[in-house]
């Protein structure tokens, strides 16, 4: 087995595992949510040299009555013994795409056995349970736009208006919208990823036979109009076909009848997004009902906020048997236009290629998955890899004896079946329970889920054992889940990452995720002893590879941005984005800059010591110099911009750059009069490092590595989770930051004190934004 990891848990639901772009695990385990956080440092002084993983467990099933107040059951017709009377265990979780939550990190939604729909995120620490918070309920979100939709009437189709008003809110199915994004060609590489060009969206179903899709803002969302709360708030909604005839007094009913007046959707599925010539972008939701798979298109302006979610079904299918159906997953990416989506039932499986032209253009292929009994828990896909998209998949109880663990989509009859390196890892992990315990061949394998890595480059599975021949006493105290990690493919060895992942924006192909890859290729391989240049090579070489890097270095200066409107006010959101993406190119995408980043990066893994301010000295000064030659006309002017306009004069004067100055950094230098004082004598702080401060009394601090203004208060920082580099927060900056023409006027006025509007884009959101991982290693902040 790749990795092994034992929880004292037993989850609470098939396809328990979700796996965030983070790299950052979550298991639904009943009453908590189990974090796995890889530890990513390669020095292991204050932790077990066999501990690779923080588990951090998050209790869940805990609501104040604010939250979720106690209810007394409905009639026949509308109870749910979950919302009145469950434990409110964990029943589904997903991470959002990354930039929701604080430091451009993904949120966890968790749904519970009330049928409540929560959002999880940490406020500083993540590898603290105590840091991780409840920030909201989608619950609230529905009630409160149901309620204004309710005419008042005392009984519509029988039911009264607190009925109504339950089951609208009760949420069964959820998911996340992935981000659109510009298209993108296989021939590109990772200096040409762009930046999402909408906010977050999530989708729900509840129990009044309606999808409702979810807009959620986040006080962090530099592109949104700016919220000081987490809120969501209806975009579009839908009923689900069919209508249910209930009847005014219903008699005592089979459970199968019964069943056949099931009033909501199941497994909601959103594919990914194309994008037209018209700047429009399309996805297809994928949901069953009782006997059906349904599809229907989702439509939303580029840079725009508005959604919309068609009335009827583009595409029906009966032949499924969705009453039994397990698991429903699109691919990861769409294909010549063609979206693929696997469907996994006590049918078979079912595979659907749908043209997002043309969704009366469906070809279905199908797989009988061995006429097996048992559910499909968990299903994986190759995330990245050009060619063949491949997808793996486990069944809950005969995962070690299952002829076909995995497929390539669309489905061939030729498709060649052999063990996945997960099946073969699962059956060595029964052989040694059974070993263990004196069982031998008598034991009961329990596969929950299973889900790919963020590159698809390995899989994760939750498997427990239990015995097979008599009958098991047992405590929750000694409950166990193995949660394995496995590589997708065999490659005997070799290191090798997915192809082409420079098609994956940098946002989602993060450090983290980089560097994980390579921590469990070298604990793989560690009877080899590969000797550290040789691995530094390597791992180089592929990320070459991956990226989609070349040996050009030609620097190109800043492209003529055509502005909607002048000096940064009242921007479109496509301005701020163009804005945005192009500082980011420069700072981060040249070439020796991305040689330099993961340089660093490994040379933190294998040697996290070596190191002095003096290897951060071409980083320092090619973002000086970048931010410098940004025309000023592009931004407004503030206190906080000049004030680091002036540092940054003063850091390229003190690091001896011989470049020539244009005439608009002689503009910048001539107004650099500022200089910083300390704030506990009020003397003069001279420029001395660009990693820490010093006035003429001694009083010390750090530098932010950033904006390189000196960090003289507590609790107005945070750092990179990877290089422990400290940095200014950007809310404490904006807090502090005024603009000036609006000074010169009388309405001088902290940014961030303006809410519900958009922003004028002054130099320090737009570095900040910019700048939303470390511009040293890569890695995403904390704290």
């Amino acid at each position: 087995m790749h990795e092994a990891i034992t929880l004292n848990v037993w989850p609470s639901t098939i396809n328990c595992l979700s796996w965030s772009q983070d790299g950052n695990i979550a298991v639904a385990a009943g009453e908590t949510v189990e974090l796995l956080i890889p530890i990513l440092h390669s020095d292991t002084e204050a932790i077990q040299s066999t501990q690779h993983w923080h588990n951090v467990h998050i209790k869940t099933n805990l609501f104040a009555s604010t939250e979720v107040p106690t209810l007394d059951p409905l009639g026949f017709r509308a109870v749910s013994f979950g919302e009145e009377l469950s434990l409110s265990d964990v029943i589904g979780l997903d991470w959002s795409p990354p930039g929701l939550a604080k430091h451009s990190k993904c949120a966890l939604a968790v749904l519970t056995s009330n049928l409540t729909l929560s959002l999880w995120a940490s406020d500083s620490d993540f590898k603290n349970g105590r840091s991780w918070k409840r920030l909201f309920i989608f619950n609230h979100a529905l009630d409160r736009y149901w309620q204004k939709l309710d005419n008042g009437e005392h009984k519509v189709g029988g039911l009264d208006w607190e009925t109504r008003r339950r089951t609208s809110r009760r949420v069964r199915s959820f998911a996340w919208s992935p981000r659109v994004r510009p298209q993108t060609e296989s021939s590109q590489s990772v200096k040409d990823s762009q930046l999402p060009m909408s906010g977050f969206f999530l989708a729900v179903s509840n129990d009044a036979n309606e999808i409702v899709i979810l807009r959620v803002q986040s006080p962090f969302d530099f592109f949104s109009p700016v919220v000081s709360r987490w809120s969501a708030h209806v975009a579009a909604h839908c009923s689900v076909a069919p209508q249910i005839q209930l009847k005014v007094d219903p008699p005592f009913t089979l459970l199968d009848e019964h069943l056949d007046e099931q009033r909501y959707a199941t497994n909601l599925a959103w594919s990914p997004w194309s994008l037209d010539d018209k700047e429009t972008a399309e996805s297809l939701l994928a949901f069953t009902t009782n006997k059906s798979l349904h599809i229907r298109r989702v439509r939303m302006g580029a840079y725009s906020f508005d959604i919309s979610i068609s009335a009827e079904d583009a595409f029906v299918d009966e032949s499924v048997g969705t009453r039994l159906a397990h698991i429903v997953q699109w691919a990861p990416r769409i294909e010549k236009q063609t979206a693929h989506l696997a469907v996994f039932s006590q049918n078979g499986l079912f595979c659907y290629e749908i043209s997002l032209q043309d969704t009366l253009s469906v070809n279905v292929s199908r797989h009988n998955l061995d006429d097996r009994w048992d559910m499909i828990t968990g299903c994986a896909f190759n995330k990245l890899d050009t060619g063949e998209l491949r997808a793996q998949f486990v069944s809950q109880l005969s995962a070690t004896s299952a002829p076909t663990t995995a497929l390539t989509v669309p489905i061939k009859d030729n498709t060649k079946r052999k063990p996945s390196p997960f099946q073969r890892s699962i059956v060595e992990s029964r052989n040694l329970f059974g070993a263990e315990n004196e069982l031998g061949d008598a034991v009961l394998t329990k596969t929950w889920g299973l889900c790919a890595s963020p590159m698809g480059e390995l899989v994760a599975s939750a498997v427990c054992f239990h015995p097979s021949d008599m009958v098991e006493y047992t405590i929750s105290a000694a409950s166990r889940t193995e949660i394995g990690i496995h590589p997708f493919r065999d490659n005997r060895g070799a290191f090798s990452m997915p192809e082409n992942a420079g098609m994956c924006p940098i946002d989602d192909l993060s450090a983290e995720v980089i560097l994980f890859s390579a921590k469990s290729w070298l604990e793989e391989n560690v009877e080899a002893k590969v000797e550290e240049s040789s691995a530094r090579q390597v791992i180089m070489d592929q990320l070459a590879k991956t990226l989609g890097l070349d040996e050009s270095n030609a620097s190109e200066p800043f492209a003529s941005l055509a502005l909607s409107a002048a000096g940064g006010r009242n921007l479109s959101l496509k301005d701020e984005i163009s804005l945005v993406q192009e500082l980011r190119r420069h700072i981060y995408f040249d070439h020796d800059q991305i040689q330099r980043r993961y340089g660093r990066l490994l040379t933190h893994f294998f040697n996290p010591k070596q190191r002095n301010q003096y290897d951060d000295a071409p980083t320092v000064l090619h973002l000086i110099n970048q931010v410098l030659s940004m025309l000023k006309a592009y931004y407004v002017d503030s206190t906080t911009s000049q004030k680091i306009r002036a540092v940054y004069s003063e850091m390229r004067t003190w690091l001896g750059d011989s470049e020539t100055v244009n005439a608009n950094d002689a503009a910048a230098t001539s107004e650099a009069t500022y200089v910083e004082r300390c704030e506990i004598c009020d003397e003069d702080i001279k420029f001395e490092s660009f990693d820490w401060a010093r006035c003429s009394q001694g009083h010390e601090f750090v530098r932010c590595s950033l904006t390189f203004l000196a960090i003289q208060a507590p609790g107005i920082s945070k750092l990179c989770g990877i290089c422990g580099k400290r940095f200014l927060s950007e809310h404490h900056a904006l807090k502090l930051d005024t603009v000036l023409d609006d000074e010169a006027n009388g309405n001088g006025q902290s940014q961030g004190a303006r809410e519900q509007e958009r922003q004028p884009v002054t130099l320090v959101r737009l570095l900040f934004a910019a700048c939303n991982v470390c511009i040293y290693c890569g890695g995403k902040f904390v704290g």
